[in-house]
């Protein structure tokens, strides 16, 4: 095709939020610029466990409407898989007492969505982009700032050839494999408290379907809860625990972590929650550590030349401030925006230093939170 060798190659190593964000900012407004391949290691896009429901605020909805998805949002309320969040409520962990309770103004409104279904928004339009079942094996960055890829596929039958790109976009989450290529291996850093997960029918007309609830004060535990789709909630226990109980837990069956689950909320089994947390079917229930990584900045970024990350794989956080798939949608337009055809490197250093010094706020401020909800004011 005529012009086509005279675009820069782009790929993008991932296939969430972030990747098929940017896919779709590339494909809708530098198309005459840059052609781009997504790789994700998942054989096909419902392979495994997506993760629950996300919460896409202000700064995600502005992305979703720059990429011309926020419309899908919309159907997605219609049809009841998403919602539209009307406020919180937060009580006491101690005595169920209420704490206090908002209700947002219809310009604040959040969406409540299973992150699957966010995916599949996402990459509606660029499926033939995708390559599915493949990662990056190896790279090598050359004089002339091109990469070369050797990939693996989970398909053996396949022996993918080395291919040449102008620009590595590293949206492999937490657990990256590129990033401590680049940056060596370190440590994750647990943030001393356990996470347990659960879906739940909402049986108990108390709980608003378009409201986020909090018990808290306990300092231990807290207990949050949100909803998912039309008729169930997505709830999330929280428990400070040292990393050989934590460890423990996570290697318990379904049936354990709900039972440790129930166990944690004993004192408030008087609440309409507990009845419904003790019915979450067993194949709904996910447990996990709190983890992250220590900050990284722009400057680490330096010789990375046509390399860079976004998301998780740059700053990782807890879910309690700010959310990270809001992260990664801002980092996806941000780096669509700023990347410039005849100055990769340079524009990728301007990309990172932006995302930087937004997503770090986000990134400190979720790691104190956690500190602030789980340890006693005295330690």
């Amino acid at each position: 095709m005529e012009g086509l060798e005279t675009k820069k190659r782009i790929l993008i190593c991932g296939g969430g939020i972030g990747g098929f964000a940017l896919g779709q900012y590339l494909h809708q407004y530098r198309s005459k610029e840059f052609d781009f391949d997504i790789i994700e290691k998942d054989v096909e896009f419902s392979s495994r466990k997506q993760g629950y429901s996300l919460t896409i605020q202000k700064n995600g909805q502005r992305v979703l409407e720059l990429i011309n998805k926020l419309k899908d949002f919309e159907e997605c309320v219609k049809k009841g898989i998403a919602l539209k969040g009307r406020g919180q409520t937060r009580y006491s962990m101690i005595d169920g007492s209420l704490i206090s309770q908002s209700n947002e103004q219809k310009k604040d409104l959040h969406y409540y969505i299973p992150r699957q279904e966010v995916r599949r928004i996402l990459l509606e339009g660029i499926e033939s982009k995708v390559k599915w079942g493949y990662w990056v094996n190896s790279f090598t960055i050359q004089e002339d700032e091109k990469i070369e890829i050797q990939f693996c596929c989970q398909n053996q039958e396949v022996n993918p050839k080395k291919e040449l790109y102008d620009c590595l976009v590293n949206c492999e989450g937490l657990y990256s494999r590129i990033r401590t290529t680049l940056l060596g291996k370190e440590d994750l850093v647990y943030l001393e408290t356990i996470m347990i997960n659960g879906i739940i029918e909402n049986t108990d007309e108390y709980y608003k379907e378009n409201r986020s609830y909090i018990y808290e004060g306990d300092k231990q535990i807290r207990l949050f809860f949100k909803p998912y789709q039309r008729g169930q909630l997505m709830w999330q226990l929280t428990v400070s625990l040292n990393l050989e109980q934590a460890i423990n837990i996570t290697k318990q069956n379904p049936s354990e972590q709900l039972s440790y689950a129930l166990k944690c909320l004993e004192k408030m089994n008087d609440q309409p929650i507990f009845n419904m947390i003790q019915k979450t079917s067993l194949d709904l229930i996910r447990c996990g550590l709190l983890q992250t990584r220590e900050p990284i900045t722009a400057t680490d970024f330096t010789n990375f030349q046509s390399v860079t990350f976004l998301g998780d794989s740059a700053h990782p956080m807890p879910p309690f401030k700010g959310q990270g798939a809001n992260q990664a949608l801002e980092d996806a337009a941000d780096l669509g925006r700023i990347i410039t055809p005849d100055r990769i490197t340079e524009s990728l250093r301007v990309f990172e230093r932006s995302m930087f010094k937004r997503a770090n706020y986000y990134q400190e401020e979720s790691v104190n939170r956690v500190k602030d909800f789980h340890e006693s004011k005295d330690e």
